[in-house]
Formats: C-alpha cells, structure tokens, sequence
C-alpha cells in the first residue's frame, strides 16, 4: 500500500512517535510546522513523494532526530539555520530539490553527521 494525500497538522499530536517512515509514496503538499512538537522522533524519512514548500524551522524541536531524509521531493527556499540545533543527527539528505541559497554555517555544529547530502 502507498500512503497519498497530506501529512496532516495533527502529526503534532503524536508525542510518543520515533520515527516517520513515509517514503517512495505519492504524499503532496507541505511538511506541517507541528512536526516540530515530536521530539521524541528519531527518524524522519519523507523521501520520494510531492512535498512542496520549505523545510519548516520547527525542525529545531527535535532535538532526538538521527535521520532527516527529504530528498527527491519539490522542497524549495532556503535551508533553515535551524537545522544547526539538531545535536543528535548523524544522516541528513535534501538532495534532488529546490532548495536555494548557501548553505548554513550551522550544520559545522552538527558534531555527530556522519552521512550529508545536500546535492
């Protein structure tokens, strides 16, 4: 089964959730700023679908994310410096978008990346 549609707002609400896994799907639409209040989330892979907008700087609250794979999607702006506040992150793909402008200083803080891909 493939997952369409949006992700909806109330993904907020899921306290205990640790990881999204809603790739190679036909999700459309923007990643909602309430995924923000999930910061027992581990892992967030919205890789290969329609997801339009920028990545929301609501991203800062999960403070827990190891994996933020978003690439092959229609993301556009700029990467938001908040990112830099992801202590936690070791795998972070926002390949094959259209994200514009330079690319943080904020993600050098990022002491535990391992794997990036910013293409």
């Amino acid at each position: 089964m493939r997952a369409a549609g949006c992700i909806p707002t109330q993904i907020g609400d899921l306290s205990e959730l640790t990881e999204i896994v809603i790739s190679h799907s036909h999700i459309r639409g923007r990643i909602p700023t309430e995924i923000g209040r999930v910061t027992g989330l581990t892992a967030l892979n919205f890789a290969d679908n329609d997801i339009t907008g920028p990545i929301p700087s609501t991203v800062a609250g999960l403070v827990a994310l190891q994996t933020l794979d978003v690439r092959n999607n229609h993301l556009a702006g700029r990467i938001p410096t908040e990112i830099g506040r992801l202590t936690a992150l070791s795998k972070l793909c926002l390949f094959h978008n259209q994200l514009t402008g330079p690319i943080p200083t904020e993600i050098c803080r990022l002491s535990a990346l391992a794997h990036l891909d910013i293409s």
